[in-house]
């Protein structure tokens, strides 16, 4: 559904992480940012606990090969409006610039994401 094109310095995907390991040297781990996190699986309908992709000072580059629901929220980047629900099409693109504050960003897509 995503293609991701290009990222800034850091992308990855991210949960609320691990609770309760901690006896056996697991840390928490998880959003580092959970406020934002939650915010942008909620306005896309999405649990909380499901994954954003977390990307830090922008630099994101993707394209939609499929219709989507996505959120933005955190740091806000140039390219796209934040904290909304976006209904875009097949074949949107959606290229983030760098915030003018802030270090860390979010992406929640309606359903999730599927790692293959």
């Amino acid at each position: 559904m995503i293609e991701v094109i290009s990222t800034g310095p850091f992308a990855c995907l991210q949960d609320l992480g691990r609770l309760g390991y901690q006896q056996l040297g697991v840390s928490r781990s998880g959003a580092a940012d959970q406020r934002s996190h939650r915010l942008a699986n909620r306005l896309v309908g999405n649990a909380s606990d499901a994954a954003t992709i977390e990307f830090v000072l922008g630099g994101l580059d993707l394209q939609l090969t499929a219709a989507a629901t996505v959120a933005f929220t955190g740091a806000r980047c140039p390219g796209t409006a934040w904290q909304v629900a976006l209904s875009c099409p097949a074949g949107s693109r959606l290229r983030l610039g760098p915030p003018a504050s802030g270090l860390r960003s979010y992406l929640a897509v309606r359903g999730g994401f599927s790692i293959a």
